[in-house]
């Protein structure tokens, strides 16, 4: 079967497109409103980028021509954190995927609370064992309706000790979530190990 994604409609495209690239890590990003208060929303189109320094890239749709609410803001404050999704916290990270009016704070109406960033304004989700501090490094406009490409330099990672050990976070404490297509997600505990040859 061969289908050409330019025959489909855009809502088509992108469930067949999001049902093939599984499972997908979700950041779930916070950044700062302009009224202060704090965004919150997930994506599961994201990645990293380069390890050394470490960089990672979301991709943040526009609405109406017009950037949405985390794009938004890390146009503006040029700086984000980036809180990882785990089988403890999925459900309130379901809640702040809501698409919210520009400037209400997702993490009230998800009951979570917010940790001071070190080295940046934007706090992140005390409720995430991982939290990355990110820098915008750069922007690239893609796509019609315009989708962001944001990639972001780690400044600092925030890690609960519990779930780390000689240098790496230990996938199995870790027990993050994964994004499948349409409203699936999946539990990363099926962990094997393969050597090279």
């Amino acid at each position: 079967m061969n289908i050409d994604p330019n025959e489909i409609g855009r809502k088509e495209a992108y469930s067949l497109f999001t049902s093939v690239i599984v499972p997908r890590p979700i950041a779930w990003v916070t950044t700062l409103n302009e009224n202060g208060s704090t965004n919150a929303a997930p994506f599961s189109f994201f990645m990293g980028v380069t390890s050394y320094p470490p960089r990672l890239a979301i991709s943040a749709s526009s609405r109406g021509g017009i950037p949405k609410d985390t794009a938004k803001n890390i146009i503006r404050t040029e700086e984000f954190v980036v809180n990882l999704v785990t089988k403890s916290n999925v459900e309130a990270m379901n809640i702040t995927s809501v698409d919210y009016e520009y400037g209400v704070d997702e993490l009230l109406k998800a009951n979570l609370s917010t940790g001071e960033s070190e080295k940046i304004s934007t706090p992140c989700i005390k409720e995430s064992p991982v939290n990355m501090e990110c820098r915008l490094e750069k922007i690239v406009e893609i796509g019609e309706p315009t989708n962001y490409l944001i990639i972001g330099e780690v400044v600092l990672f925030h890690i609960d000790e519990a779930i780390y050990s000689e240098g790496v976070v230990d996938p199995h404490k870790l027990q993050s979530v994964g994004r499948l297509g349409n409203p699936l997600y999946s539990n990363v505990n099926d962990i094997f190990r393969m050597e090279r040859p």
